[in-house]
């Protein structure tokens, strides 16, 4: 068993980490490299236009982004259907953790309280 935060090891029986607090896991992710950075979901949507939008703010604050499921939309035999393929899902908009929050905040700004949110 492993800590995900300090990455210590525990001999099995053990379920939280002494030290931070948190659940131990059975596997860790592999550390990141030096240049990568963790993305996380910001926001999701299946409206092409909010997409645009949000893309748009975000890069007009300098928060560099990207999109998972966008280009895929089409890709598969049902097409759009309520908006979006359900096959891959709604597109999703993710950012670096550190610049996440900033973010939320900016898209929850300019974007109706009725859009879909992470």
């Amino acid at each position: 068993m492993y800590c995900p935060e300090c990455r210590s090891e525990y001999r099995d029986g053990f379920t939280e980490c002494a030290d931070c607090q948190i659940g131990l896991v059975a596997e860790l992710a592999p550390p990141l490299a030096d240049n990568e950075v963790e993305a996380v979901p910001v926001y999701s949507t299946s409206d092409e236009a909010t997409c645009a939008l949000v893309q748009s703010i975000l890069g007009a604050a300098g928060i560099e982004h990207f999109t998972t499921n966008q280009q895929a939309q089409d890709l598969f035999g049902l097409g759009r259907i309520g908006g979006y393929n359900p096959l891959v899902g709604p597109v999703q908009i993710l950012v670096a953790n550190d610049r996440s929050e900033e973010a939320i905040q900016l898209i929850k700004e300019a974007v109706s309280t009725n859009a879909e949110e992470v």
